[in-house]
Parts: C-alpha cells; sequence; structure tokens
C-alpha cells in the first residue's frame, strides 16, 4: 500500500505527519529525534514481533468474523465493526477472509460482549 505522506508544524511548535491513519501522528522535534535514533532498533522490533501485530486490514476481517458469530445482520454490520474497532471503516464487504489470526478474533469476541 503506497501512501502519500505529508508533514506540517502544529499550533503547538510540533511536528505532525498525515497520512498514517485517519488522524495525524504528531511529535515534538525532540521526540521524533529520538525516535529516529534508534536506527534499525525499530525495524528489528516490528520485525521480532510481526507474529503479534495486526494489520488494520486484518483487524477489520477479524472484526467481520466477530460480527457474523454474535448474529449480526448483515445491513448492521459496519456500524457494528465502527463501534468495535473504534473507527470509521471503508468499504462494505461482508465477505471473509479466513486469515484472520484466532487470537484477534477472540480479543474482539471478549470486547464485544
Amino acid at each position: 500500500m503506497s501512501r502519500n505522506l505529508t508533514f506540517k508544524v502544529s499550533l503547538k511548535g510540533a511536528v505532525s505527519v498525515y497520512g498514517l491513519g485517519r488522524f495525524p501522528t504528531t511529535l515534538y522535534a525532540e521526540q521524533w529525534a529520538a525516535l529516529m535514533s534508534t536506527g534499525s532498533g525499530l525495524a528489528q522490533f516490528l520485525a521480532a514481533n510481526a507474529p503479534k501485530l495486526a494489520e488494520q486490514q486484518e483487524r477489520y476481517i477479524a472484526a467481520q468474523v466477530v460480527a457474523q458469530r454474535k448474529g449480526i445482520a448483515d445491513k448492521d454490520q459496519d456500524e457494528f465493526i465502527k463501534k468495535l474497532l473504534g473507527y470509521e471503516s471503508k468499504g462494505t464487504s461482508n465477505r471473509v477472509i479466513p486469515t484472520a489470526k484466532s487470537s484477534l478474533v477472540d480479543e474482539l469476541m471478549a470486547k464485544a460482549v
């Protein structure tokens, strides 16, 4: 997925990065410097923890599985998923792809009580 990132200085003098998600990611210059100074540390951490990390699409798919397991009607699934994940979903596909991590589905099932 190719993203068009833009940078802006916020009213409080922090640097905001737009295009990573629904909201900007904002840190002060010294925080960005500290993050960048980790060098390959962040990349190594992400690689080492990859099995535990869920991508946004995977979370959406897992939420679809939860909606279907809970018997949520197709017409109500989008709203249920938005509420469960805490964001406005894009797309209304009701197709379930069986690659969602079962641990993520279980986590969302517990949250959807």
